[in-house]
């Protein structure tokens, strides 16, 4: 049940930050599910650890890698993007807790709570992106002109560094389920990268 809402607010994140940047969500779909699932199977390895806090990085991590990747973005704009649709989305979920339950205290009484302000926010965050993105509003910028020589490589090693030090987490809980699902996450972070590096030599 928790992946299904974790997947349910992750495809919220990933389509409202397309949205709010001018990407069609159903042109990318089935990587962003791709995506979604694997960032979401690293949440629920990591959620009830005193790892937990850094699920905010590892959520803006497969954002980025998503918006470098498959979206063609150079680095700072999948920096960017991810940053602020990311924090749009938070937002957002901020307004409905608060409208929900009257504060945040309340939202995290229950699991129940937490799980049904989690799938309205998820609801409200793709419903309002696709609507703005249905009138033409969002952010379109060249960020083309921000565009280095190296950032594949720079990407690629964060990926890399990411994903040793989640197998290190892992590891120490003796998760080797976990570990598998990562070896598969930076394949795909892989495939993504040379990908990219194709498209751009042609």
């Amino acid at each position: 049940m928790s992946m299904l809402i974790g997947s349910v607010e992750g495809l919220a994140i990933f389509g409202l930050t397309l949205y709010i940047f001018r990407f069609d969500l159903k042109e990318y779909l089935l990587p962003s599910l791709l995506f979604i699932l694997l960032m979401g199977l690293q949440v629920h390895f990591i959620y009830e650890t005193e790892y937990g806090l850094f699920i905010p990085l590892l959520i803006l991590f497969f954002l980025m890698i998503f918006m470098f990747g498959v979206t063609k973005l150079p680095f700072v704009g999948a920096v960017f993007t991810s940053i602020v649709g990311y924090g749009i989305y938070m937002l957002i979920q901020l307004i409905v807790v608060m409208f929900m339950f009257g504060g945040l205290e309340a939202a995290s009484e229950s699991e129940s709570n937490r799980a049904l302000g989690q799938v309205v926010s998820g609801i409200v965050g793709i419903g309002l992106g696709k609507l703005l993105y249905t009138f033409g509003f969002g952010f379109t910028k060249e960020y083309d002109k921000f565009k280095f020589k190296w950032e594949k490589w720079i990407v690629l090693a964060v990926a890399i560094g990411f994903t040793i030090f989640l197998i290190e987490i892992v590891y120490l809980r003796n998760i080797d389920l976990a570990v598998i699902f990562l070896i598969i996450s930076l394949a795909v972070f892989l495939y993504y990268a040379i990908k990219k590096e194709q498209e751009d030599d042609h």
